[in-house]
């Protein structure tokens, strides 16, 4: 693994050739963050099966993105009839089922990276082409105190159309089973056994289930706007989570073990456009494990 430090954290980052074994065909390769720790220590980010040592690729942990090829909530699918299929940032993905989707393809082609870095940055780029799609893509994780950035930088280099269908999928830890978890913006949350939200907005799980499939909740948000929310943490007074991008939608999805915030954006990009966006991570100062301070 690669890895950013400062005084405050150290931030591991996968290798796309050296922990192959962590990769699949769902998770962007490139810029991968696997795991953050305080300078106590502690462990920051979480995930499904955490804390397993080798997490099934399809579940994965920390900070992943995820580049849809399938034809799903409104993406068109960067796919072909003979369940093949163009992965941004991945490579090339089979199936041997039809059609092919996120949760059964295999990779059978990698891209190649090229991997920048400096003390508190590292940029990962690659390009593919197949069936008359083409890209470029550049993605560039910055470090700053308590405050991680990963920005997206992509190039539509083919002659058609690029559907992308693009969504962070960040595991933060739960404690005790329990989490909440606020939105800037307000949000009307369906009632559902795990989850509650209070005359504040702000969203409360309770009983969270064993199962890696965990709960989900669709989020009302409102639509076109940019993401910032904030998710407890048991070892952060806080973390914050903030999109510089208009969410298509957004899910939010809880286990015993991880909890997630997943806003999705959906765009064509047209030959010869690039679009860039960037999430931000910010990380409350550690506190006692059994501290309920504010």
């Amino acid at each position: 693994m690669f890895t950013l430090q400062n005084d405050d954290l150290i931030v591991d980052i996968l290798d796309p050739y050296r922990d192959q074994h962590f990769l699949g065909p769902r998770f962007c390769h490139g810029g991968y963050i696997w795991q953050i720790t305080n300078n106590l220590g502690d462990h920051l980010l979480s995930g499904p099966e955490y804390p397993s040592l080798q997490p099934r690729p399809f579940n994965g942990q920390g900070l992943p993105e995820v580049f849809r090829f399938d034809d799903k909530w409104e993406g068109l699918p960067t796919t072909s009839k003979d369940n093949e299929a163009l992965i941004i940032g991945v490579g090339r993905g089979t199936s041997t089922s039809s059609p092919i989707s996120i949760g059964q393809a295999t990779v059978s082609r990698y891209v190649e990276w090229i991997i920048e870095s400096s003390p508190q940055m590292m940029q990962f780029s690659c390009n593919d082409s197949w069936n008359g799609w083409a890209y470029h893509l550049q993605r560039r994780v910055t470090l700053e105190g308590y405050q991680l950035s990963v920005e997206n930088c992509l190039s539509n280099e083919g002659d058609k159309l690029l559907p992308v269908h693009w969504y962070l999928h960040p595991f933060f830890p739960v404690q005790n089973g329990q989490t909440t978890f606020s939105i800037k913006s307000g949000v009307c949350l369906p009632p559902t056994e795990a989850f509650t939200q209070d005359q504040h907005g702000t969203i409360h799980i309770e009983d969270l289930c064993q199962s890696d499939l965990g709960e989900v909740a669709w989020l009302g948000f409102p639509p076109g706007e940019q993401l910032e929310a904030q998710f407890s943490h048991p070892i952060c007074k806080h973390v914050g989570v903030s999109c510089d991008y208009p969410a298509s939608y957004v899910l939010f999805w809880a286990n015993a073990r991880a909890t997630s915030v997943e806003p999705y954006m959906v765009r064509r990009v047209l030959p010869g456009e690039t679009i860039t966006w960037k999430t931000t991570y910010t990380f409350g100062s550690s506190i006692p494990v059994d501290s309920t301070s504010d």
